[in-house]
């Protein structure tokens, strides 16, 4: 960059200055004050005025400094002069700036300040984009991973290192290592090792590291389709005091052992309370079955068994032949409907529900009543009015009107549960 010499108005001593087309101001090497300059215009591409206002907030009153003429400076085939009286115009008469002549970009790329800051972004665009690189090649060589096996205790370090059996979402897990398998069968909750489908589900292993609460809960529910008999059910229910009587007179007329099923998978987290797990049972043909699975006080996890095999006081066929006219306890499928007929014939004093049997949808429905004007009919106009017309689980008492001529026509007595979850029920 040329210096020219220039003599500062301050000081009144010559200096060198580093002058481009671009420069308004510099600061003097000796003095330190700031002195205004400008660039002679009649050199092409070097035209620079100042306002008359702006000099005279930047620099002494020209009178002050006894300058009545411009000191003038060649350089390189370039005027310089020291800004004079006659820059400034009479006080009170505004003076506009000068756009100054030629290519911007070439101008400014001679100013020190300019080079200055594009040399700072550069050496920070360098660092930005170095720090980027090394983040991306450390995690492509999984250095994040090494590191923090580095941090990790020794003891859990040793402990993953041995295991090889993980939880994959499915709720199956991979097989351990042939030298591992006797140790890993050892903690096995299996509840028959030769039952095809638990060993589908759960593969008859269990990890070395301890189990997350969802996979603890698909063991659970893993184990309680695998059990034996009622007496291996009863050790992996909910509420076993409340319910053993129930469970075994079901289990009187029904299979105790073994339920086949294909796989259990993850449904929902906390559906009925906290440390609770909503998990789906596929059976053998495909249809899925709704398990709910909570953390008992023990610390184990166990199976609302009552939910899962749809229980009810009757069978439904045993139901409708008896025509029992003391409430008994069903859970089904409900829908709003309108059959209104025989004893059951006004629409305005009745609600009326098509029920059906969610363990067999295929079998014949029934329809339940109730009055509009109680406490149960009000519940249940609430509970349908947000249907859109779809089936809601539900729990409730149904009984037949004294020798009533229609199989198909119930009261609905008690509204237990939306859903079909509840305690002792």
């Amino acid at each position: 960059m040329p210096e020219s010499i220039v003599v500062c108005p301050h000081c009144e001593k010559s200096v060198e200055l580093p002058v481009t087309s671009v420069t308004r101001s510099r600061e003097c090497p000796l003095c330190g004050k700031v002195i205004m300059l400008r660039v002679d215009s009649h050199n092409k591409g070097a035209a620079l005025l100042i306002s008359a206002t702006e000099k005279a907030d930047a620099m002494p009153d020209v009178e002050t400094l006894g300058f009545t003429a411009s000191e003038n400076t060649k350089t390189e085939g370039r005027n310089i002069d020291v800004a004079s009286e006659n820059d400034v115009s009479p006080q009170g008469e505004s003076v506009s700036p000068q756009v100054l002549i030629g290519d911007i970009r070439r101008r400014m790329m001679h100013d020190p300040e300019v080079l200055a800051r594009i040399k700072t972004l550069q050496w920070g665009g360098s660092i930005l984009g170095g720090v980027i690189v090394l983040v991306v090649v450390a995690s492509f060589l999984h250095f994040w991973a090494f590191l923090g096996g580095l941090l990790m205790p020794t003891d859990k370090r040793d402990q993953l290192a041995k295991s090889d059996a993980l939880l994959i979402p499915t709720g199956e897990m991979r097989q351990p290592a042939p030298k591992q398998e006797e140790e890993t069968k050892a903690k096995t909750l299996t509840a028959q090792e030769s039952h095809a489908p638990w060993r589908t589900a759960v593969k008859n292993e269990v990890q070395a590291v301890p189990l997350t609460d969802e996979a603890r809960a698909l063991q659970a529910g893993a184990a309680f389709l695998g059990a034996k008999n009622v007496e291996e059910r009863l050790k992996l229910v909910r509420d076993v005091k409340l319910m053993e009587p129930k469970i075994r007179a079901y289990y009187a007329k029904h299979s105790d052992g073994p339920i086949s099923f294909e796989h259990i998978e993850p449904q929902e987290k906390n559906p009925m309370g906290e440390s609770t797990f909503g998990l789906s049972v596929v059976m053998p043909k495909g249809e899925r079955r709704r398990m709910i699975v909570g953390l008992a006080k023990s610390g184990d996890f166990v199976v609302d068994w009552a939910s899962f095999v749809l229980y009810a006081e009757m069978d439904w066929s045993e139901f409708i032949a008896q025509k029992p006219e003391a409430p008994k306890l069903f859970r089904v499928l409900a829908v709003q409907d309108v059959r209104f007929n025989d004893n059951f014939s006004d629409p305005k004093a009745l609600v009326c529900l098509k029920l059906v049997d969610p363990r067999d949808p295929s079998a014949k429905p029934v329809w339940g009543y109730a009055s509009r004007n109680t406490t149960l009919g009000r519940s249940l106009e609430f509970l349908f009015s947000g249907s859109l017309g779809e089936s809601l689980p539900l729990m409730v008492g149904l009984k037949y009107e004294p020798l009533s001529a229609s199989n198909d026509q119930v009261w609905i007595s008690e509204l237990v549960a939306q859903g079909w979850v509840a305690r002792g029920k």
